[in-house]
C-alpha cells in the first residue's frame, strides 16, 4: 500500500522534526506551533528544522510524496489546496480524505471504511468555525513519518496547532492515528485555548 497507519506516539521515534512549509503565513506559523508541541512531548527531540516544500529532496516534484527519510518527522500544516504533501496524503497516503469533488459541501471521509466523517455546508465554515483534521502518516518508500494538520479555512489550521499545544496527550496516544475536531471561536480573537474543541471522530 502507498501508506501505512501510524499511531501518534510512534511519531516520536524519529530523531528530528522537519517542518515542511508551504509559504502561506498562517500555515507556516501553525507548523512552527505543532513542531513546538512535538518537542514538548517527544523528549528525544530538540528544536525543529524548517524547509520549503519547493526545496530539493523534500518532496517528489511530480507527486508531493515526502522524501526526507526515516530520521525525519515531517510536520505538514496546510490543506491539500496549498500544501503539496497534504495533497499527496489526500490522494493516496492518508487515513482521512478531503472530498474535493464539491465546493458547496465540505466532506471528510475515512479512507479505510468509506464512512463520511463530516458533511457540512461550506458556507458555514469561516475564520471562526471549522473542522480540523489531524493525522499521523508513515510513508513506507522513504520511511518518513509525518504529522499532518489542516482546516478548510486558514484559521482552522492554526486551530489544529492550538489544539495540539493544549492537548499534548493526543500526541502520546498509542491508539489514535487520526482525529477530526470541530473548532468554534467562542471569544472572537482567533484560535485560542478557551475556544470550543469537539472531537467529531477518531481512529
Amino acid at each position: 500500500p502507498p501508506f501505512e497507519s501510524a499511531s501518534f506516539d510512534a511519531l516520536c521515534d524519529a530523531p528530528r522534526i522537519v517542518v515542511v512549509e508551504d509559504g502561506a503565513t498562517t500555515d507556516d506559523a501553525a507548523g512552527a506551533g505543532i513542531g513546538a508541541a512535538l518537542v514538548g512531548v517527544c523528549l528525544n527531540l530538540r528544536g525543529t528544522e524548517r524547509v520549503s516544500q519547493d526545496d530539493p529532496d523534500v518532496l517528489d516534484p511530480s507527486t508531493g510524496r515526502i522524501l526526507l527519510g526515516p530520521d525525519a518527522l515531517a510536520v505538514v500544516a496546510g490543506g491539500p489546496a496549498v500544501h503539496r504533501a497534504a495533497a499527496y496524503f489526500n490522494e493516496v497516503a492518508g487515513p482521512v480524505v478531503n472530498d474535493r469533488s464539491t465546493i458547496v459541501r465540505y466532506r471528510l471521509i475515512e479512507r479505510e471504511t468509506g464512512d463520511v466523517i463530516v458533511d457540512e455546508d461550506a458556507r458555514d465554515l469561516n475564520d471562526g468555525h471549522d473542522f480540523v483534521t489531524i493525522m499521523a502518516v508513515f510513508e513506507p518508500r522513504s520511511g518518513t513519518r509525518a504529522l499532518a494538520a489542516y482546516g478548510r479555512e486558514q484559521f482552522g489550521t492554526v486551530a489544529a496547532a492550538t489544539y495540539l499545544a493544549n492537548q499534548p496527550d493526543t500526541l502520546r496516544s498509542t491508539d489514535l492515528h487520526w482525529l477530526v475536531v470541530e473548532w468554534t471561536d467562542t471569544d472572537g480573537d482567533g484560535p485560542s485555548q478557551s475556544d470550543s474543541y469537539r472531537i467529531v471522530a477518531s481512529g
